[in-house]
């Protein structure tokens, strides 16, 4: 369950839900910029048309280009807080991936030698089953008698 918080509004995820989520938004990104870059583009071709135009003729341009600029701001609000989403999600995401349970991988000997010619395999084993260094736990020196 992935939880991040958008707005100071806390929302919890399962792993698909934020995938949908994840794309969702990504989605939302694109068409904004898109409608950015379209306003941009009819704000620039009306200041041309204001720049040439004379008289009475520009009060009616004027105002549309006002609207043009106040949409185009909102506009680049929105992609501001779509991104907002877009990296409060991807951090919820890390800190999950972070919090999951790690999985016990089984003993994996040496990538150089085989298992059956591990010098340090070979050496525990020794150690283990008592061939070399002795007995294990025994004192050396000489038994005092009881």
């Amino acid at each position: 369950m992935t939880q991040y918080r958008v707005n100071g509004v806390v929302t919890f995820l399962s792993g698909d839900a934020s995938h949908a989520a994840y794309a969702r938004v990504r989605d939302d990104i694109e068409l904004f910029t898109g409608r950015v870059r379209e306003l941009s583009i009819r704000l620039e071709a009306l200041e041309s048309q204001l720049r040439s135009t004379k008289g009475s003729a520009r009060r009616p341009l004027r105002q549309e280009a006002g609207a043009t600029r106040q949409a185009l701001q909102m506009t680049r609000k929105q992609v501001a807080k779509a991104r907002g989403k877009l990296s409060s999600i991807q951090r919820a995401r890390m800190i999950a991936a972070k919090q999951r349970p790690v999985q016990e991988k089984p003993h994996q000997t040496s990538a150089i030698f085989p298992p059956s010619s591990d010098p340090l395999h070979e050496l525990e084993r020794e150690h283990y089953d008592g061939k070399a260094g002795g007995q294990h736990g025994a004192v050396s020196g000489p038994t005092i008698p009881g």
